[in-house]
């Protein structure tokens, strides 16, 4: 049941309904305040859903419990970071982050390293983006968007990607 009811709320944030989505969240931290496997999916999601305190807290909880937490609490930590514009903060969660099936990974170093400067680092991520995801120049923007729902923070990837030498359509 636990992994039905984060695809639901993970459903509800992509469709945009956020306020739906953080009902939810809440309602299930309230419910399981100390499993182990709702703090990863709660923290994540709250980050994604602006609570750039909260949602971290929680994922380092989790991670006081058990360092072996689920990929994604990398992704919350790089998304508070760079909330903040703390671009090197935002590279270190994105170096471990570790699913490197998913265009994620290079997507989040090529962005971190893009607002750094580091140049020809950033352009081997941007190849290794491009070789997972063919596409993301003509769909980033929504590909993005699926998790990313704040246009500031949309733009401030999409800044990052183009400092990297990425440049996404205007979809």
């Amino acid at each position: 049941p636990g992994r039905a009811i984060a695809r639901h709320m993970l459903e509800l944030l992509v469709k945009g309904e956020l306020a739906a989505a953080r009902a939810e969240v809440e309602s299930a931290l309230e419910i399981n305040p100390d499993s182990l496997v709702y703090l990863e999916w709660i923290g994540w999601l709250m980050t994604l859903l602006g609570e750039w305190e909260r949602g971290p807290a929680l994922l380092r909880r989790a991670l006081d419990l058990n360092p072996h937490v689920i990929p994604v609490a990398q992704h919350a930590f790089w998304l508070a970071h760079l909330h903040r514009g703390e671009f090197e903060e935002a590279h270190q969660a994105a170096l471990q982050y570790r699913d490197p099936a998913f265009f994620l990974r290079a997507m989040m170093r090529a962005c971190c390293l893009g607002h750094l400067g580091r140049l020809e680092e950033a352009k081997l991520e941007v190849a290794e983006l491009l070789a997972t995801k063919p596409d993301f120049p003509s769909r980033g923007r929504t590909l993005i968007g699926r998790h990313v729902k704040f246009p500031d923070l949309l733009e401030s990837v999409v800044g990052g990607l183009e400092k990297a030498g990425l440049t996404l359509d205007r979809e």
